[in-house]
């Protein structure tokens, strides 16, 4: 087995105690629900960058009516 795949669990601030669970539960969902939304929106994007269908910023910016420069 190659070693260098595998990794080391750590603890991240992204652990969230049981307790904190309970208080929270609903504000914690949300946040995943979110993060979800969010890859989710990354893996499109990716999938239509793979299939060709890509657009210029300009045309962007045009379609989202951003007038300023970036």
């Amino acid at each position: 087995m190659n070693k260098r795949w595998i990794k080391k669990a750590k603890f991240s601030e992204d652990n969230v105690p049981v307790n904190d669970l309970k208080i929270n539960s609903g504000k914690i969902i949300r946040q995943i629900q979110e993060a979800r939304r969010f890859m989710r929106g990354i893996l499109k994007g990716m999938i239509d960058l793979e299939e060709g269908r890509e657009q210029s910023l300009e045309d962007v910016k045009k379609h989202l009516k951003i007038y300023i420069e970036i």
